[in-house]
């Protein structure tokens, strides 16, 4: 194993730090993608919102593959959800009990198990991100759809709406 002199150590983490600051001018100097909003009903909540994310979303039941791909994949899916969505929300906070309907889109239609498999990792980045756990049906509902494009044209569409108790 090769030994960094203090020096070497210093420059790789100031490029380290240039990058990362690179990537944040990136995603800041982004536009805004057109982001459907309802008024708040409280100070700083959202009643409800609909985002577009470009993530391409696969069949994770039949992908047999090695299991750093997957980890891997999961890893890249929850980063992209979650720069993307703070960037269209800029961290909106959302009224809960809410309902969110992920749409796929993508070439083909995939059977409903797999469906609703292939959102895990987006489902789980969205819970991380809104600060609720996933497994929380009474503050927290989903709901699974897909689109088929017929080309290769790939994303995902997330709905949040609040449920309203009575």
């Amino acid at each position: 194993m090769m030994r960094l002199t203090e020096q070497e150590y210093s420059a790789l983490i100031a490029n380290k730090t240039a990058k990362r600051a690179e990537k944040v001018q990136a995603i800041e100097a982004m536009p805004k993608a057109a982001v459907k909003v309802d008024k708040p009903k409280r100070k700083g909540y959202l009643a409800s919102i609909a985002v577009f994310l470009p993530i391409k979303l696969i069949s994770e039941m039949n992908a047999s593959e090695h299991w750093s791909k997957y980890a891997e994949r999961n890893k890249k899916q929850q980063e992209e959800f979650k720069i993307e969505w703070y960037r269209l929300t800029r961290n909106a906070k959302i009224e809960l009990p809410c309902l969110v309907k992920f749409t796929r889109i993508g070439q083909k239609r995939l059977d409903p198990g797999n469906c609703e498999a292939s959102f895990k990792h987006v489902q789980d980045a969205l819970c991380y991100c809104l600060g609720v756990d996933d497994g929380d049906t009474e503050r927290i509902r989903f709901e699974y759809a897909q689109e088929a494009t017929g080309k290769r044209e790939y994303g995902v569409r997330v709905e949040i709406s609040k449920i309203t108790v009575g």
